[in-house]
């Protein structure tokens, strides 16, 4: 649930992030440039440390990040429903 709000207070309100299942979450984001995307990592990370510096749970998040760029050119065996969502996006956070 923390991670999740988190998230969302990462993005725009044009970016969608959702929990994929377990500890798994997506960003679907409209960004120009590869430095826009490199900017809402750092965001994630900033807003992450802050969550572990100032929360109280008895626990502290620690993520890995990568970034996929789609430009909807995938190939059909690659299909699936989130793919399309990226394609249309046209650059995922995942």
């Amino acid at each position: 649930m923390h991670f999740g709000k988190i998230l969302q207070h990462s993005i725009d309100k044009d970016s969608v992030a959702i929990r994929m299942g377990g500890d798994e979450f997506v960003i679907f984001a409209k960004l120009k440039s590869d430095e826009e995307a490199l900017a809402l990592k750092k965001q994630i990370e900033y807003n992450v440390r802050q969550f572990n510096i100032k929360s109280k749970e008895p626990f502290h998040f620690s993520f890995s990040l990568g970034i996929a760029k789609f430009n909807g050119k995938i190939p059909m065996h690659s299909y699936q429903p989130w793919t399309i969502l990226c394609m249309k996006l046209r650059i995922c956070i995942v």
